[in-house]
């Protein structure tokens, strides 16, 4: 009876002990690291408040090919950045960085309606993370936003620059003309 009672404990310990460590593995809130990242195509726009010295993790599908843009809002009170990585930045399990991220986001003066962007092209598709974090000792308020664009060749893209012909100098309507003048009209074809 003894052995059985042992043994049913030891069972019920492995169990309680399987439990609690999934559930913990399970538990981690969604953002608070890259394989519980937000999509960002749900979530690109809309305000949201980070923690202090707290960072979100989102992730967002790059296709060949195309030009990603990704903007960062603050309300320009500065605190909020972010960073770009890519699959191999990270760990295998995904849960923290492994390497110096790709891109960072910075204030670019062609693009005022944003805080903070960042653009980069890859030659393969592949899943980014994104990173956004609050360096300063308050909640902040931020918003992110992407764009990706296809950027077309340049045999096939219009010209910034559109020629402009030389319209023919028009011909003005001739004044009160006494009836002895003769006027000559002269085509140039």
């Amino acid at each position: 009876m003894n052995s059985k009672r042992s043994f049913a404990i030891v069972a019920l310990a492995t169990l309680l002990t399987l439990f609690v460590g999934v559930s913990a593995y399970a538990a981690a809130p969604v953002g608070s690291n890259p394989s519980v990242a937000f999509d960002l195509v749900a979530t690109a726009t809309k305000w949201q408040d980070i923690e202090a010295n707290t960072a979100t993790w989102y992730m967002i599908e790059y296709h060949e090919g195309t030009q990603l843009d990704i903007g960062l809002d603050g309300y320009s009170v500065g605190g909020v950045t972010f960073e770009v990585y890519t699959p191999q930045q990270l760990n295998m399990d995904k849960t923290e960085v492994a390497s110096k991220a790709i891109g960072l986001g910075t204030f670019n003066k062609s693009e005022p309606e944003h805080d903070m962007t960042w653009t980069g092209e890859f030659l393969d598709s592949q899943t980014l993370y994104v990173m956004v974090k609050n360096v300063k000792v308050w909640t902040l308020p931020y918003r992110l936003s992407f764009r990706e664009l296809i950027p077309c060749p340049p045999s096939d893209c219009p010209s910034p620059i559109v020629p402009v012909e030389a319209a023919p100098a028009p011909i003005a309507p001739p004044a009160i003309i006494p009836p002895t003048t003769t006027i000559f009209f002269v085509r140039d074809d």
